[in-house]
């Protein structure tokens, strides 16, 4: 799912308005590592209309990238973070439920063919062959069911 999707849901579910900025932020936490994606989107676009091949500079960011999400999307890691959290401030740290949300959400909304979601890497590469939310039925969902739970949130 994408990101803007992510937030608006973290906001609807777990508007704890008092710590409103850290449910959103970990709604959306997951997704920040393709943020290193967009110079290779942006020199892809440049080589189309001859500029240099950035094929090279794609490699080094994917060589990150997988990483990243990998560990963004673990529940393994998400539990290591939550406990550590947990076990310095001495109390749970609610708003890194809305982290755990997301990947709920990512692990059945993302195929196989499309950035299948490794959720207990590191001890497994398993994942499952949800539904795909860039299908155009899913992704008009998505968006109904969010346009329907802001218009009742407001109402």
């Amino acid at each position: 799912m994408d990101g803007l999707a992510h937030v608006v849901f973290g906001l609807l579910f777990f508007g704890d308005r008092s710590l409103l900025l850290w449910w959103l932020f970990f709604s959306a936490a997951p997704d920040l590592p393709d943020v290193l994606l967009i110079p290779r989107f942006v020199r892809n676009l440049l080589s189309r209309y001859g500029f240099r091949n950035p094929a090279r500079e794609g490699r080094r960011i994917t060589r990150v990238w997988k990483p990243l999400v990998r560990a963004t999307h673990s529940v393994p890691v998400f539990l290591t973070v939550f406990f550590l959290v947990w076990f310095i401030n001495g109390t749970p740290f609610l708003p890194l439920f809305a982290w755990l949300a997301h990947l709920g959400i990512d692990i059945f909304t993302h195929s196989r063919k499309s950035h299948p979601v490794e959720f207990l890497w590191p001890f497994s590469s398993v994942s499952f062959d949800g539904w795909a939310w860039s299908r155009p039925a899913m992704l008009v969902g998505t968006y109904v069911a969010l346009l329907v739970l802001l218009l009742y949130e407001l109402l």
